[in-house]
Formats: C-alpha cells, structure tokens, sequence
C-alpha cells in the first residue's frame, strides 16, 4: 500500500479506536434516544475499525511474503504489536456480546485497543516523516511554533477542564452519580 494512502487511513484507524474510547468512557447519553445513538456510532466506528485491520494486516503480510531477509527489528516491533491487537479485538467483540455487565473489562480492553494502536501507528508514521526529514538543525521558528501550539493547546484544555461541573462527594467519600437512566453499573451505598 502506498504511503500517500496509508498515512492518512493509519491516522483514521488511531482517530476510530481514540473515538471509541472517548464515547465510552464519558458515557454518552443523558436520554435512552442519545444513547442509543452512541451506541450505534461506538459500533460503527468499531467495525470499521476492524475491517481497516484486517486491511492492514493484509498488506502487511503481502509486504513481507517471500522475504529472505531477517526482518528489521522496527517491523519485528510492528508486526507483533499488530498479533497483539488482534485476539484485543476479538475479546472486545465477545465480551461486548455475551458479557454486557462486565464494563470494567470493556472500560480495559477499549483503553487497551486504543493504546495499542497508538503506538503500532506512532512508530510506523514517526520513522517514516522522521526519514524524510532534512538532517540539518531545525529552525527556531517552527520549534517556537511547536512549543506555542502545545501550550495554547494546555491552556485549552485547563480552561475546558475548569468549566466541567464537579458532583459533590457524598459521606462516603465516593463521588455520587446523577445519571437515573445509566448503563453502567452503581457503585453500592455504605
């Protein structure tokens, strides 16, 4: 596959599992209508998901067919992060249809597909721009670029975090749970 379209669906397939990860674990939804809206767009994204796996795992194993060669130590690395996400996927799968209550190792497995992925695409992605990049010294302009746009992007994100309205602990000490119509499981009152 050439990288002209492999860059942008390995982007795609790390911004599918982020997204599902996010819908989970801010659970969507404050009516029964909006949740299922959610749900349908967490199972669409995950099976598109999958099928772009399964896309690059074919490429991948036609890339190395035939080979001679000892692989590099890089695609050693990404080939068996790749092994990795497979059976993640297939637990997903069988947990979200037999094991519904077990949302504690979806919460797991979701983080988990998402890490791994990540990182099977940061490595790939990374080496490649990196080897395209000129050898010489990186102007102060685009550093200063960089650093102005991590921190205008941590100011974002404190200021969005300081507007979120905080559910007072209870006697307990646990936070209480306004959502009636949850899906997720409540903790039990002492």
């Amino acid at each position: 596959m050439r990288a002209f379209i492999s860059v942008p669906l390995a982007i795609l397939f790390v911004f599918l599992a982020g997204f599902n990860a996010w819908i989970m674990l801010t659970g969507r939804g404050a009516s029964a209508r909006t949740r299922r809206l959610w749900t349908q767009a967490h199972r669409m994204c995950g099976y598109s998901f999958i099928a772009l796996f399964v896309i690059f795992c074919y490429f991948m194993l036609m890339r190395i067919r035939g080979s001679a060669d000892e692989l590099s130590p890089r695609l050693i690395l990404h080939m068996g992060l790749a092994l990795a996400l497979a059976p993640l996927l297939f637990l997903k799968v069988i947990v979200v249809r037999y094991q519904k209550a077990a949302w504690s190792l979806l919460i797991a497995l979701g983080v988990g597909i998402f890490i791994t992925a990540f990182t099977l695409v940061a490595v790939n992605v990374s080496v490649r721009y990196l080897r395209l990049a000129d050898g010489q010294k990186v102007a102060l302009t685009t550093s200063l670029r960089v650093i102005t746009a991590i921190v205008i992007l941590a100011i974002v994100a404190f200021f969005a975090e300081a507007r979120q309205p905080r559910s007072k602990p209870d006697h307990g000490g646990l936070e209480k749970t306004v959502a009636t119509d949850s899906p997720h499981p409540r903790l039990p009152r002492s």
